[in-house]
């Protein structure tokens, strides 16, 4: 696999600022490799496997954000 063919285009009104009201709001985000193209489908456990092809493959993100500051300051 190359890099090259994750490089997709990610609209900026995809990308949640807060999360949903409640767990089942949130949207699930499809990436189309073949075509390049994003979408998203309202529900997340059902539609999923509408979404997927036999050779289609899931990557689950369960990284952790870690609860730290940077401080800094601008040289004058």
């Amino acid at each position: 696999m190359l890099a090259s063919e994750l490089h997709y285009e990610l609209p900026e009104q995809l990308i949640a600022q807060r999360p949903a009201a409640t767990r089942g709001g949130s949207l699930l985000m499809c990436v189309h490799a073949g075509a390049r193209e994003v979408s998203t489908v309202a529900s997340f456990g059902e539609t999923l496997l509408d979404q997927l092809r036999p050779t289609d493959l899931v990557v689950a993100n369960d990284s952790r954000v870690v609860h730290a500051r940077l401080r800094g300051a601008r040289a004058t």
